[in-house]
C-alpha cells in the first residue's frame, strides 16, 4: 500500500484539537469573567436605585405630613419612584439574564 509517505494523521490533529480545546477554555474563561463583572456592576446600579427609592419616599412621607408643598410634589415624587422602580425591575431582569447564562458556562466546566 502506499501512502505517499504523509505524516500519521492522528498526532497533527491530537495537537491541534489540544490547542482549539485551550483556546475555547480560554474564551470561557475570558467570557465568565466579564459576566461576573457586569453582575457586580448591576448589584450596584440595584443598591443605587433602592437607596434612591428609599430617599425619595421618605421625602415624599416628609411632604405629605407637612402638606404645605401641595399634590404637584407628591406626583412628582411618585413618578420618580416609579421610574427608579421601573429602572430596578429591568436591571433585576438583566442580572438574572447574565447570571443564567454564567450558571451555563460554569456547567459546562464541569
Amino acid at each position: 500500500s502506499s501512502d505517499g509517505g504523509a505524516p500519521p494523521p492522528v498526532a497533527g490533529a491530537a495537537k491541534g484539537n489540544y490547542k482549539q480545546e485551550k483556546e475555547k477554555r480560554l474564551g470561557k474563561k475570558k467570557e465568565r469573567q466579564k459576566l461576573q463583572k457586569e453582575i457586580q456592576s448591576l448589584e450596584k446600579t440595584m443598591d443605587k436605585l433602592r437607596a434612591k427609592v428609599d430617599t425619595l419616599q421618605a421625602e415624599m412621607d416628609e411632604t405629605s405630613s407637612d402638606n404645605s408643598e401641595g399634590w404637584t410634589v407628591l406626583a412628582d415624587l411618585s413618578a420618580k419612584i416609579q421610574e427608579a422602580t421601573d429602572e430596578i425591575d429591568e436591571t433585576e431582569m438583566r442580572w438574572l439574564e447574565v447570571a443564567e447564562v454564567l450558571e451555563t458556562l460554569n456547567e459546562d466546566e464541569e
